[in-house]
């Protein structure tokens, strides 16, 4: 950390520009996660700013994640460790003020999630595929216990397409496909349970298709997936 890592404040838009001026060291790594900021007092002198200006910046970067504020004798505002629920958060938000539709969603999956599953093909490890063949497995368990568990097979077959989209290492791509978590649950609740067998079929082709390291066949069948039980609104086969 320099010596004076802050600039002193010349604009009206006080706490904005406090706001940016901590976002820029934190991203230039003048500040790791973990570290304390100067007291408010040496912020104040730093950026030539009064308290109560100085306080509704940390409490918009407290508020956007980036600092975590501690009290007691070690206490003050602490940087935080970037995470993907931040990202997430934020992008639901938006989709949600936005309106988005449930095909609107679909066809940014399709784009998205399936071109994850082609790199999927192509990065995974043959732990990471062990192990998402293992859960996998978990997923045909709970299908066969009944109808008394039909939600938390659905709840559990989202959880596992985020898995699958995790194994393309691209944390950006994961994020996005969290912040529609909400959504996804709230749609694939209403889906009636006699296409559980097509579901579980369905990904056992996409697996082999990773298994095999065949990217464009992965590609193509988790588009078809997700364009069956999204946009083609089944009710019965």
């Amino acid at each position: 950390m320099i010596d004076q890592p802050f600039q002193r404040i010349s604009t009206t838009r006080v706490s904005e520009a406090i706001v940016e001026q901590i976002r820029q060291a934190i991203i230039d790594g003048q500040f790791q996660p973990g570290d304390r900021l100067p007291s408010q007092r040496e912020l104040a002198k730093m950026f030539g700013v009064g308290r109560s200006a100085l306080l509704e910046a940390i409490r918009i970067l407290e508020k956007s994640g980036l600092l975590t504020i501690r009290t007691g004798g070690n206490g003050g505002a602490f940087v935080t460790a970037p995470s993907i629920r931040q990202v997430s958060d934020s992008l639901d938000l938006f989709f949600r003020r936005e309106g988005a539709t449930r095909e609107e969603l679909a066809e940014f999956r399709i784009v998205l999630e399936c071109y994850s599953c082609k790199m999927a093909a192509e990065k995974a490890s043959e732990e990471e595929l062990n192990q998402i063949e293992k859960e996998f497995n978990e997923l045909k368990e709970l299908a066969e216990k009944g109808s008394a568990y039909w939600q938390s097979f659905l709840s559990r077959e989202i959880e596992f397409h985020f898995s699958v989209a995790s194994l393309s290492h691209n944390r950006v791509s994961l994020a996005v496909l969290h912040s529609l978590a909400t959504w996804l649950h709230s749609f694939s609740s209403q889906m009636p349970e006699l296409y559980k067998g097509r579901m579980i079929n369905n990904w056992q082709a996409i697996l082999t298709a990773l298994r095999n390291r065949d990217g464009d066949l992965a590609q193509r069948l988790l588009s078809e997936h997700i364009y069956f039980f999204n946009l083609m609104r089944p009710s019965k086969e």
